[in-house]
């Protein structure tokens, strides 16, 4: 699985011609603090045209600006704190939170101005956290439509 998962993050990085910024203050401090600890990949816009298999994601396409890709292992309990609390300083609010499979998943977002501007996908295992940040321009309404069909 590590195999697959650092082969993915190398074939992503060679492809990465273009970066954007998520300005997160507190998420920024908390990736600068556990910098060793963190692997963290930002996918362009250019790459989410290959997401055609997966007309369920086609439409969230053009909402998307900007994708970052966070995995830390051996996570610890003060690292857990510190990056709610970094969640937290940046105004993300809990959406929704999923348990599967032993795997706690949570969807916080950030909203200005009846728009949501960033979504954070938290993907919590026994000793990992995952991270899918998105920035995007979505209509609160909009993401309420998608959250509700995740029921």
């Amino acid at each position: 699985m590590k195999l697959l998962k650092y082969s993915f993050l190398l074939v992503m990085s060679c492809v990465m011609l273009s970066c954007a910024s998520f300005r997160n203050k507190g998420l920024d401090a908390f990736y600068k603090e556990y910098n060793q600890e963190i692997t963290s990949l930002r996918i362009p816009k250019m790459l989410y045209q290959f997401t055609g298999s997966h007309k369920e994601l086609k439409p969230l396409t053009k909402y998307l600006k900007a994708t970052r890709v966070v995995s830390i292992e051996n996570i610890s309990n003060k690292m857990l704190r510190d990056l709610d609390k970094a969640l937290e300083n940046d105004r993300y609010e809990e959406f929704v939170s999923i348990n599967s499979e032993g795997d706690l998943i949570t969807i916080l977002a950030a909203e200005k101005k009846d728009r949501i501007t960033h979504i954070v996908l938290k993907i919590k295992d026994e000793d990992e956290i995952n991270l899918i940040q998105t920035r995007v321009d979505l209509p609160v309404d909009k993401f309420q439509e998608i959250l509700s069909s995740l029921n």
